[in-house]
C-alpha cells in the first residue's frame, strides 16, 4: 500500500506539533506566534486558538476528542473546547518551570501527563486541571510522555535517552530503560545533542518504540542517521 498526499495544509509561522483528534474532524498544530491552528478537513477551514503566552510545543487530545490539551514554552498547561465553532479554553495552569515538551491522556480519559524542561512529569485531572502527583528522577529536559494503553503505568524519555517506567497510581518508579543510542555529547558544541524526539506503544502494549538520531556529523543541523529502538515492554530488552 502506497501513501500519497492528500492536501496541503499552511499556517504563517512555523510548526512545533501536529495531530488529528480522535473523531478525525480536525487537525490541529502548535507553532509560533503563542497560538493552535485548527484546520476543519472537510472543508480546509482554519481558525486560530489564541490564549498562550508562548509557543506551543505539546498537544494531546482527550480519548473521544472532546477536548484538547497543550502545553507551551511558558509553562503553561490549557485544557480547550476545540471542536466549538469559537473555542476557548476550559482551564489552564502552571504546568512547568521551563518548555512543556508533551503531554499524554490516559486511555479512560481521566488523568493528563506532562514533561518538561523542569525534568519532571506530572499529572493532572483532565475535568478541572487539578494536579495529583509529581514524579521526579530525569536530570535533564524530559522530551517525551506516554501512557500504557493497559492505563496502569507511564513512561517518560528524556534528552539523554534515558526511559522511566512509573506506576501512574503512585508515581513510583519501576524500572529504568536504556535508549542510550538517541543521545550524543558534541565537544566541539559542548553540547546534548539528540534526545528521544518520539515515543509510543503498539496498540496491544507489547512494544515500546522510542525515536531519534545517532551518530550525529553535525550538531548545529541535527544531522545524523535516523534510527528507532524498540523495546519487549514486558521484559524491557531491546528488540531492535
Amino acid at each position: 500500500m502506497q501513501t500519497r498526499q492528500l492536501k496541503e495544509l499552511k499556517h504563517s509561522s512555523p510548526l512545533f506539533a501536529c495531530r488529528i483528534d480522535p473523531t478525525g474532524r480536525f487537525a490541529v498544530a502548535g507553532a509560533q506566534g503563542n497560538l493552535l491552528a485548527r484546520w476543519e478537513l472537510a472543508t480546509d477551514k482554519k481558525t486560530d486558538l489564541s490564549g498562550h503566552e508562548s509557543w506551543v510545543r505539546a498537544v494531546a487530545f482527550a480519548p473521544r476528542g472532546e477536548t484538547l490539551f497543550a502545553g507551551d514554552y511558558a509553562g503553561r498547561v490549557t485544557c480547550w473546547s476545540h471542536a466549538d465553532e469559537t473555542p476557548k479554553p476550559l482551564w489552564s495552569a502552571d504546568g512547568h518551570r521551563g518548555w512543556v515538551r508533551a503531554a499524554a491522556v490516559s486511555p479512560d480519559g481521566k488523568l493528563l501527563a506532562t514533561a518538561g524542561n523542569d525534568g519532571l512529569v506530572r499529572l493532572w485531572t483532565t475535568e478541572h486541571g487539578t494536579p495529583v502527583r509529581e514524579m521526579s528522577g530525569h536530570d535533564c529536559h524530559v522530551y517525551n510522555v506516554a501512557f500504557h494503553p493497559g492505563g496502569q503505568h507511564v513512561v517518560s524519555t528524556d534528552l539523554r535517552g534515558r526511559v522511566k517506567h512509573w506506576d501512574s497510581a503512585t508515581g513510583h518508579l519501576i524500572r529504568d530503560l536504556n535508549a542510550a543510542e538517541l543521545y550524543k555529547y558534541d565537544n566541539g558544541f559542548r553540547a546534548d545533542i539528540g534526545g528521544a524526539r518520539g515515543m509510543a506503544f503498539s496498540p496491544d502494549g507489547r512494544y515500546l518504540a522510542c525515536s531519534g538520531i545517532t551518530e550525529v556529523t553535525n550538531a548545529f543541523a541535527g544531522v545524523g542517521k535516523p534510527i528507532i529502538v524498540l523495546f519487549d515492554w514486558y521484559t524491557g530488552q531491546r528488540k531492535h
